[in-house]
Order: structure tokens, then C-alpha cells, then sequence
């Protein structure tokens, strides 16, 4: 499955290096039903990743050395299902910050695509395990387009990379780009979610930042729900997770899986 498996100290972070796993996602949710329980954050990265997911079933297209592709786990303090998108809300938050770093152009699609301009550099698959109403773990799968100078033709048109962006960065190990990463998603986890209660008062917080920088927010945007074709305007994401659309006569909401936005 994997050759050269080893552990890597990155701040004090457990990073647990692989050549090459189906999916990173798989692998770290077998590591987390050992007897052996991981710790908050341990983090799984692939340098090639051959079957990995995404959202809606889809696969993600990784390419060998110029995708970043990482797992880790989280164990958020008594979260319970109706508050569940507050974990793709941070993660989302975490990941534009650290685009922000290299690039002015990154929003993020609902739920928690980055956009570079109207191209995805980056994608999350959440998983979480339930303990009852309480989320037991989260696994959190990450994969950011790193170096491709060029993607396959099928996707060619909606993809981008950090490298067109930003051709110097490609030459940093992906190693310390994932540090980099789980370090800022770590801040905001301590800033925000020190304690249970913190969490929730000041999920509105992170909400509002999230909504200020949804993609194509206030835009007439192209959208498909049950099969039928229509224009509306995104005006902004709420507590559930769900897509408000204002339709121009009246405004609707969407879970994830419901609707599709087309252009």
C-alpha cells in the first residue's frame, strides 16, 4: 500500500508520511478503529494518492507530486449533528487564510471549495463518526492542487493550480505547505474552540467571515435542483449548512446534494 512510511515532528505536529495510499481518508479512519486511539490532529499524507474522494461521490484528480493530498483527525468537544457544518465552516476559513498568503484571488464555494478566480484549487471531504447526537471524530480530507502546469481535458476548464498562481511556490516540499496548514487550522481551532461553549457563541463570528467571502455571492448565478435549470442570486449560507438562493420572487434554501451551481 505504502513504502517509506514515516513520522514527521513539524512543530510538534504528527504527520505520518506515506509514498502512496488509495485514499488518505480511508487509511486515517483505519487507523482511528485501532485499540490505539489517535490524538486531535494526527495527519496522514499520501505523496501519491490513486483512488481518492470528494464531495457528492466524486473522485479527486491527483496528480503524483503535484498534489498536495492529507488527512487528519479531529475530535470536536461536544458538537452535536445540528451544529456539524461549524467544522466545515473553520476548515474553510483555514484554508482561505492560507491561500490568502499567496493570492488575493480565493473564495470559497459553498460548502468549502477554494476558488482561485472561477477555477477549483482545492477541495474537503468530512467524514464524522457519531457517538449518539454528538460527533465522536471528524476526518478531514484535504487535497490542493500544488504544481500542475496542466490538468486533463474533462477538467481542464474548471481547474486551477497554486503553481499558475504562484510559480515559486511549487518549489517548497509539500510537506511544509501541509504543516503550514494544519498549523493555521490549529490556531483557529484553539482561538475558536477552546472550550464547547466558545465554539457556539462565536460560531455567528465565523459564520459572517464566511459568508463575506462566499463565491459568487450577490451574483446571478446558473444553478440545477430535481433536474430543472435556473437563475437566482446566493445570498448567504446558514447554521445547518444550508444554501439560501433568492429566485427573485422568493428566496429558497438547499442542503448540500440539493442543488448544483452551474455558472
Amino acid at each position: 500500500m505504502q513504502n517509506n512510511t514515516f513520522s514527521g515532528d513539524f512543530a510538534g505536529q504528527n504527520i505520518i508520511i506515506v509514498d502512496e495510499v488509495a485514499s488518505t481518508n480511508d487509511f486515517l479512519k483505519a487507523e482511528a478503529s485501532n485499540f490505539k486511539p489517535c490524538d486531535n490532529f494526527t495527519a496522514i499524507m499520501a505523496r501519491h494518492q490513486s483512488k481518492g474522494r470528494g464531495q457528492r461521490d466524486n473522485s479527486f484528480h491527483s496528480a503524483e507530486g503535484e498534489s498536495l493530498t492529507f488527512s487528519f483527525i479531529l475530535f470536536p468537544k461536544q458538537l452535536v449533528v445540528d451544529d456539524v457544518f461549524a467544522i466545515q465552516t473553520l476548515i474553510s476559513l483555514s484554508l482561505h487564510e492560507w491561500f490568502s498568503r499567496y493570492t488575493d484571488h480565493c473564495r470559497i464555494k459553498w460548502p468549502n471549495d477554494m476558488m482561485l478566480g472561477d477555477k477549483k484549487a482545492c477541495g474537503v471531504l468530512i467524514e464524522n463518526t457519531l457517538k449518539g447526537q454528538e460527533i465522536r471524530y471528524s476526518i478531514v480530507g484535504i487535497g490542493v492542487n500544488i504544481g500542475q502546469r496542466e490538468f486533463p481535458k474533462d477538467i481542464a476548464p474548471k481547474a486551477t493550480s497554486l503553481f499558475l498562481e504562484v510559480p515559486d511556490l511549487a518549489e517548497r516540499p509539500m510537506e511544509a505547505h501541509c504543516a503550514e496548514i494544519i498549523s493555521i487550522i490549529q490556531q483557529k481551532y484553539a482561538k475558536y474552540w477552546s472550550e464547547p461553549v466558545s465554539m457556539l457563541t462565536q460560531y455567528n463570528e465565523l459564520l459572517t467571515q464566511y459568508n463575506e467571502l462566499l463565491y459568487r455571492k450577490g451574483d446571478l448565478t446558473q444553478f440545477e435542483a430535481n433536474g430543472e435549470v435556473f437563475e437566482g442570486t446566493i445570498s448567504h449560507v446558514d447554521k445547518r449548512g444550508m444554501l439560501h438562493i433568492d429566485h427573485g420572487t422568493v428566496m429558497k434554501s438547499y442542503y448540500f446534494k440539493e442543488v448544483t451551481l452551474l455558472r
